[in-house]
């Protein structure tokens, strides 16, 4: 949809005020708005994620509506969402006490964490799949307490500290060795794939 410069806000930056429409995500990054209120990711509508639409955290939607097709990401959670359901049911499992599955939250580290040059990132990973979501702490937290609110019996909760400052091909490798003793020695194999190898993701 075409919006004259007149009726555009442009260069504005978002500090997880704002929530991507389609997967109730929190956003952090640049983004654009409209004189009628609507606010879009990029920081202008020229921007390659323009077509992404936010809002105001406080009235985001639910999420994973058919509007419009999944991104990858959100399409292995809605699978881990299908998935978990299904080996519940066929495992005896009650879902109405564990009504739901760990969210998908990507973690970002703060300026603390960039001084620090490492901050912990959480996950889980499917008890009878190599299957990996990175999670909320809360969320990390409630798996390991067993809070029924999750399905906590489906998933294996872990961390991962991961280095963000430093030389560059120092923090690859450093990151790949945590990866790969995550997949050796704790048996979560496909960690690794399922964060594209990107050993240097959040580097300083």
């Amino acid at each position: 949809m075409y919006y004259p410069k007149s009726q555009i806000q442009t260069n504005l930056y978002s500090n997880a005020e704002l929530t991507v429409l389609n997967t109730g995500q929190s956003y952090t990054g640049d983004y654009w708005s409209t004189s009628n209120g609507k606010f879009f990711a990029g920081k202008t509508p020229d921007s390659p994620r323009s077509n992404i639409e936010l809002v105001k955290t406080s009235n985001k939607a639910v999420p994973f509506p058919q509007a419009e097709p999944p991104t990858e990401v959100e399409t292995s959670y809605i699978d881990a969402n299908v998935n978990s359901l299904q080996y519940a049911r066929l495992n005896n499992i009650d879902v109405s006490k564990y009504p739901s599955v760990p969210k998908f939250i990507l973690g970002h580290p703060t300026k603390n964490d960039y001084k620090s040059g490492e901050f912990t990132r959480f996950f889980c990973k499917k008890i009878n799949e190599s299957l990996f979501i990175e999670i909320s702490q809360n969320d990390f937290i409630k798996l390991k307490d067993k809070d029924k609110s999750l399905l906590y019996k489906l998933y294996t909760p872990f961390t991962l500290n991961w280095v963000i400052s430093g030389v560059p091909e120092e923090i690859a490798r450093e990151n790949k060795n945590t990866v790969e003793y995550k997949e050796n020695i704790e048996n979560l194999y496909g960690l690794g794939a399922y964060l594209k190898h990107n050993y240097t993701q959040f580097m300083n």
